[in-house]
């Protein structure tokens, strides 16, 4: 992987800190405007993203959620999860490693995670959650302002990609033109090879979101053996599972 990185540094030169800081205005300003109203296909009913209310549970470590016998999700059911989980009093508290955690112990907890997988049924607002966090990202409202603590991740670039997008058959793509496919860029927002390079040697700034996996067909693909079949390179194109 370092001589692959290597070999792309040598070729193609990141954007500076000034032009990565110009894009990330522009890709605000995008998400902003593409995530103010809810996407509604009758226009005269149009709901403000911000006047929607979201509330989930998050556990955290190897636990499984137990589905439960009777097929309506009630108030008992609810109340048993919340019970065995740790309840965060901000969203951003799962982007951060866990502290004082039965889960996890603090000594063993030295780094962020770097994945988060959100569950939950079909039209439970898991969509709506995903929405949410770019938005609020783009408002300066994803972190406490003056948050201290410096495992905060810095997050400088956020896209949001949907599974559905990723029904390409015979199409191969490279990771800028993957990242490109967010429904929430405009023109001004689109990525340049510069920028992916500032990405790639700057990875803890990068956010990205997959939603709808549970509606991608092509499930079995993705734990197949892609990763030893393609090298581990942004520029290669490669299909897409």
């Amino acid at each position: 992987m370092e001589e692959i990185l290597t070999k792309r540094v040598k070729g193609n030169s990141a954007a500076d800190a000034s032009q990565a800081k110009e894009y990330t205005e522009k890709l605000k300003s995008s998400i902003k405007q593409q995530t103010d109203f809810l996407l509604s296909e009758e226009e005269d009913k149009k709901i403000r993203t911000d006047d929607i209310f979201t509330s989930v549970t998050i556990q955290r470590g190897p636990k499984h959620f137990q589905e439960p016998k009777e097929k309506r999700f009630g108030r008992r059911q609810l109340d048993e999860v919340q019970a065995s989980s740790k309840k965060l009093v901000d969203c951003s508290e799962m982007f951060l490693c866990p502290e004082n955690d039965d889960q996890k112990s603090t000594a063993s907890c030295t780094t962020n995670p770097k994945s988060i997988l959100l569950t939950g049924k079909a039209g439970i607002g898991k969509s709506l959650f995903c929405r949410k966090l770019a938005r609020d990202w783009s408002h300066g409202r994803l972190f406490e302002e003056g948050q201290e603590n410096a495992k905060v991740p810095d997050f400088q670039f956020v896209f949001s990609l949907t599974f559905r997008q990723f029904v390409l058959p015979e199409e191969k793509l490279n990771l800028c033109e993957i990242l490109n496919r967010s429904s929430l860029l405009n023109e001004h927002s689109v990525i340049d090879e510069s920028l992916l390079q500032y990405m790639i040697e700057n990875p803890e700034k990068l956010l990205i979101i997959l939603d709808g996996y549970d509606e991608y067909k092509q499930r079995q693909k993705i734990t197949g053996d892609f990763e030893t079949r393609y090298p581990n390179d942004p520029d290669e194109k490669i299909p897409v599972p």
